[in-house]
């Protein structure tokens, strides 16, 4: 439903979504290495800027760290958690400000904050 709800709204399907429509209650995994962390993390990265795109494309105006074309910031911060399950309620974020922006409804304030 999640991934159907994705494509509805015109929204690239990325691993990372897919991931959110596979791990229920914002569940990250339960032990990694630090080689799964960093290769996880650069996925992490890569889809986050690729959100940033797609809310500059949709002219969202969302601004802050959370926002960045940067994917360094993105991929350190990913690092630096000590929760994955951090990344997944973020990653969810995007998506969730990404709908509200496309279907012109009430963006929160979230939308534009910084990592919280």
């Amino acid at each position: 439903m999640f991934l159907k709800l994705a494509r509805a709204a015109g929204l690239t399907v990325t691993p990372l979504l897919i991931g959110i429509a596979i791990v229920t209650g914002l569940a990250g995994p339960a032990k990694s290495t630090n080689w799964d962390r960093v290769n996880y993390c650069n996925t992490y990265a890569s889809e986050a800027v690729t959100a940033n795109n797609q809310a500059k494309k949709l002219g969202c105006g969302f601004y802050a760290s959370r926002w960045s074309s940067l994917p360094n910031g993105h991929r350190a911060w990913c690092m630096a958690v000590s929760n994955l399950n951090d990344t997944y309620a973020q990653a969810k974020l995007r998506y969730n400000c990404l709908i509200a922006c496309k279907n012109k409804q009430y963006i929160s304030p979230y939308c534009t904050g910084v990592h919280i």
